[in-house]
């Protein structure tokens, strides 16, 4: 997994806790958000996932991901496959960021963070819907091994295990 990169867009309580979940399972990320007050969250999430995870286990930890904190959008999805989207409930938001993201990557795998919307309003408008899915995790974010993966009709097979293996 250490190779495996990960793009978290949105960091606040939800993408914060989801970057610092893969982070203490060896997997880099990419956090990009529009807010850089935001990045501090993600310090503090990652820092509290490394307490709670060495509590949970007397195993050893596996090797910190690494963190990379994106000024852009583009440099934050480039080199990632798997892209999680915690942005607010909001839709015409988050189909804004689709597109966005569909400009620079056809290859990456949208997961959405929503609670409240299902995979098939998000989407509405794609090019790329095949690779549009819910994945809605459990709190807390960092320390909870528990995700919602829902996909559509419209989701292929192909990304809906993709999405799985993560």
């Amino acid at each position: 997994m250490k190779n495996l990169s990960v793009t978290c867009i949105g960091a606040g309580v939800i993408g914060s806790g989801w970057a610092a979940r893969l982070l203490v399972n060896g997997i880099n990320v990419n956090v990009f958000d529009k807010r850089p007050e935001s990045y501090n969250r993600t310090r503090l999430s990652v820092e509290r996932a490394k307490k709670y995870f060495s509590q949970l286990t007397k195993a050893p930890l596996r090797e910190m991901g690494s963190l990379t904190f994106e000024k852009s959008l583009e440099g934050a999805v480039k080199t990632s496959t798997y892209i999680i989207e915690s942005l607010p409930e909001n839709l015409q938001l988050k189909h804004k960021l689709y597109k966005e993201i569909e400009h620079i990557s056809n290859n990456s795998i949208i997961l959405s963070s929503t609670s409240g919307f299902k995979p098939s309003e998000l989407q509405q408008g794609s090019v790329l819907p095949k690779q549009i899915m819910v994945c809605h995790p459990f709190n807390p974010v960092y320390l909870l091994p528990l995700i919602e993966v829902v996909p559509s009709s419209k989701t292929s097979n192909q990304h809906f295990t993709m999405a799985m293996r993560v």
